[in-house]
């Protein structure tokens, strides 16, 4: 689609058959070429080409975005989406069941609903996303550089990044963005699966239809909801550690610490156990860095309460598993009584 010589330029073939490169026919169905940049301007390479409808060719730059409209010998044309927005690489997007583009930059993860704005969703949540130096896209063993993949998985209304290291001695830190609370977890998978691709196989039978993950082993790998552990590299069942922090909390103002007296908490009636902790500090930045002043195990249903006394500016509770088993998380409530001016 680009070359080397000019990668800011697009090369199209006539529609229908892939080894006409005529340039001079002027009927609607002729191939065709053209550049992407601003007159008198030297345009940005083509990393990315994204068909997300039958009118609408998304060509994704290092730093800019173009919508190529219709055909371009019958009317069509391109228009700039985007002067700071462009695509990482050739596989950094997928399109969601209601067309949505999702892509990978330079400044984080974006969105562009219907060809028009596009939207930063990790500006705010993960700004390790964007920038040049956490990620890139690059021949095979160049340090630094990484296997970048957006894949939409229907099965869980959402979006994957998958961002594989090409050194394999590192398993990289991936992303899953759902589309059904808008939320961005950060994820791991064992050294066999990497990633380095993903796809997501939509047969006609629904018991063949799913994601499915290229692993650096070779194997291709899915998500199987009746397991409660990983299996990769053909080795046994293994505990998937996994956990969640709530925000921390100034239960009594900003210029008050709080003694928290009570802690319960209630997990779903089919969840496994979980272990609990209770941190405490008294600014908010440092209660993650704080130990847990209280701890504990819940099992299913509702637990507590747990009446340790727990001091601080700011609490927080981390809920965790590192045992093969699924859990799911309700509800916690505390009881607290106010505390002194902090210093």
């Amino acid at each position: 689609f680009d070359s080397l010589e000019s990668p800011q330029e697009y090369y199209l073939s006539r529609q229908g058959d892939p080894w006409d490169f005529d340039y001079g026919r002027t009927d609607a169905g002729a191939a065709a070429m053209g550049s992407l940049a601003s007159g008198g301007r030297v345009g940005d390479p083509i990393r990315a080409v994204c068909p997300v409808s039958d009118d609408v060719l998304i060509l994704g730059c290092t730093r800019s975005l173009w919508a190529l409209r219709g055909d371009p010998t019958a009317g069509g044309y391109v228009a700039r989406l985007s002067e700071h927005a462009g695509i990482l690489g050739p596989n950094a997007w997928c399109t969601d069941d209601a067309g949505t583009l999702y892509f990978l930059g330079e400044t984080g993860l974006y969105a562009l609903r219907g060809a028009g704005r596009c939207e930063n969703l990790s500006r705010s949540r993960a700004p390790a996303l964007g920038g040049l130096d956490a990620v890139g896209c690059g021949t095979p063993g160049a340090a630094g550089r990484t296997f970048v993949t957006l894949a939409y998985d229907a099965d869980r209304h959402g979006v994957l990044i998958l961002l594989t290291p090409f050194e394999p001695a590192s398993p990289g830190t991936h992303y899953f963005l759902d589309l059904r609370t808008d939320s961005l977890w950060p994820e791991r998978y064992p050294l066999a699966v990497g990633p380095t691709c993903a796809a997501y196989y939509n047969a006609a039978d629904p018991a063949r239809r799913r994601l499915l993950l290229g692993g650096r082993d070779g194997r291709l790998y899915a998500f199987d909801e009746a397991l409660r552990g990983d299996t990769a590299g053909g080795a046994a069942e293994a505990a998937v550690a996994s956990h969640v922090w709530t925000a921390p909390v100034a239960l009594a103002g900003p210029a008050r610490d709080a003694v928290v007296t009570r802690l319960d908490g209630t997990l779903a009636a089919d969840s496994d156990a979980v272990t609990y902790g209770l941190h405490a500090a008294d600014t908010a930045e440092g209660v993650l860095a704080a130990g847990a002043a209280a701890s504990g195990t819940w099992a299913a249903g509702r637990n507590g309460p747990d009446r340790t006394r727990v001091r601080g500016g700011a609490h927080a509770l981390r809920i965790a598993n590192d045992q093969p088993g699924r859990w799911a998380f309700e509800t916690a409530g505390i009881e607290w009584t106010e505390g002194g001016e902090l210093r």
